[in-house]
């Protein structure tokens, strides 16, 4: 056998030098679509900004039992929400598809407090 330039790996028999490693149409492996991984992902856990208060937010959220990572509430009066999967936030972007704030909301800055050190 010959190793090829490119890979230095040995073609297995019935396979033409030319082809790599990589590109291999063996049974049981797949050759990811354009440059992508195959790999099955959970979806993305990114915060909602919200047009109702807090209070609400959570009640809405214990009874579909969602975790919640975070609250926050904005200037305008909504309540940013971060859940802990993004199955939860999937959920709840359904549940609170009339009440989503679209756009970019203002925050409240984050003030540090001072350390004792």
């Amino acid at each position: 056998m010959v190793a090829t330039a490119a890979t230095g790996i040995a073609p297995t028999p019935g396979e033409s030098p030319e082809r790599s490693a990589c590109s291999s149409t063996k049974p049981g492996l797949q050759r990811p679509t354009a440059g992508k991984p195959t790999i099955a992902r959970e979806p993305i856990n990114e915060p909602r900004n919200l047009s109702l208060g807090e209070a609400e937010v959570l009640s809405k959220c214990n009874e579909a039992g969602v975790g919640v990572s975070v609250t926050e509430k904005l200037p305008s009066g909504g309540t940013r929400l971060v859940c802990t999967t993004g199955d939860g936030a999937a959920e709840m972007r359904r549940k609170f598809k009339n009440d989503i704030i679209a756009g970019k909301e203002k925050r409240f800055p984050f003030v540090r407090m001072p350390s004792a050190w």
